[in-house]
């Protein structure tokens, strides 16, 4: 990898990686898939996983509290617990990740699992910068990545009715209410680190 300079304010930001060529395997084989960051957000993904057994095996969990990590490992009863996502990518050589980190810490994570060709789910927003998250899409464009991002509330059928009853028409005002309590993750009340309600809660 040439360039990770993802961080800048500019709406133009160069990237350049170097890709590696995908791993021909058996048709029957099963989906190694592999989490990074294994906090609440990835424990949804991880209770879904479990019960693919079949299809699917569970190699690594990477997350900066070891901890955490363990706890994935000893549930799922397989793969390997790290704290450098790097090293789990490399070590155990995920077919798919699961990429569950806080808004602030996007960018490089992205580009070391695309530039070892890896599909990947990630949870939003895919980046605080716009124009760093659409290098990471334009860069899985190139490489026919799947890619999915945790825009869960976009599949409900509210959403469908919602998309019905405004066609045609222009929005004059926008009305919201939260019910209930505030996250007690530690990012989530900073614009810095969050994005603000705007990019973490409205990008829905």
């Amino acid at each position: 990898m040439a360039n990770n300079a993802l961080s800048g304010t500019g709406c133009r930001v160069d990237v350049k990686i170097t890709f590696r060529e995908p791993e021909k395997r058996s048709i029957m084989a099963k989906v190694k898939v592999g989490f990074i960051g294994c906090g609440g957000r990835a424990g949804a993904h991880f209770q879904k996983l479990v019960t693919f057994k079949e299809d699917v095996e569970l190699v690594g969990y990477a997350d900066v509290i070891l901890a955490r990590a363990e706890n994935f490992r000893n549930k799922a009863g397989e793969g390997k617990a790290y704290t450098c996502y790097k090293q789990m990518l490399d070590e155990t050589k995920p077919d798919a990740v699961v990429i569950a980190v806080e808004p602030c810490a996007h960018g490089a994570i992205e580009l070391a699992v695309v530039e070892r060709n890896i599909h990947f789910i990630i949870e939003k927003p895919m980046d605080l910068d716009i124009c760093a998250a659409e290098n990471i899409s334009n860069l899985v464009a190139q490489k026919r990545i799947i890619t999915s991002v945790g825009f869960q509330d976009r599949y409900q059928d509210i959403t469908d009715k919602a998309v019905e009853l405004l066609a045609g028409r222009r929005i004059g005002l926008v009305e919201g209410a939260w019910v209930g309590g505030i996250p007690g993750v530690w990012w989530w009340r900073k614009q810095e680190t969050s994005g603000g309600q705007i990019i973490e809660q409205n990008i829905h």
